[in-house]
């Protein structure tokens, strides 16, 4: 495919530097007992735990990478601590936590990158984090306040945000910047 001008090629440039550096976590005994203290720190977020904890421990049995199946939706009032728990749990356990803010985009290229035929497009939010921020292959994005998610034209976001919830959309995300699809 044609570079998508200069900053395109840079930004193709970063990403296959990055690539081919990025590290795979996988849950040991420490993680495990990590967890064990997030249960008393945050006893409102049980369930949540329950599930986390059965991905690390199939990692940690089963010496395979850690991958958690779904997205995990924690609604609630504002102030429960959501954010504080999510950002919590990747400190402890060594996850990269990117914080994207919904509320923030105006279109869906916010999210996953313009269309590289116009100038001032570039890559997406998504993309930035899995891709280029990130030193891991199991970075934990945070998309916040989806309520907020803006759905009233053309470029509404919300189809893109379903894709990336969907068990099988999720697996190849359309970067358009880039033009690649994304394993999500």
């Amino acid at each position: 495919r044609e570079a998508t001008g200069e900053h395109g090629a840079e930004v193709v440039r970063q990403v296959l530097e990055k690539g081919n550096m990025k590290r795979l976590l996988f849950a040991n005994s420490d993680t495990l007992a990590v967890m064990e203290k997030m249960y008393s720190d945050f006893p409102n977020f049980k369930e949540v735990l329950d599930e986390l904890y059965i991905t690390l421990k199939i990692s940690y049995l089963t010496h395979s990478p850690i991958e958690f199946s779904t997205p995990i939706n924690l609604n609630g009032s504002p102030g429960i601590g959501k954010t504080e728990f999510v950002r919590t749990f990747c400190k402890r356990l060594g996850f990269e936590f990117f914080d994207i803010s919904i509320a923030s985009m105006a279109a869906k290229h916010d999210l996953i990158g313009g269309s590289p035929q116009f100038k001032s497009s570039s890559i997406g939010e998504i993309a930035k984090a899995l891709l280029l921020n990130g030193s891991t292959f199991q970075p934990c994005i945070l998309l916040d306040e989806l309520c907020l998610a803006p759905n009233e034209h053309e470029y509404s976001i919300v189809p893109s945000l379903l894709g990336l919830f969907d068990t099988e959309q999720r697996k190849s995300v359309k970067e358009r910047f880039l033009d690649i699809n994304m394993n999500c």
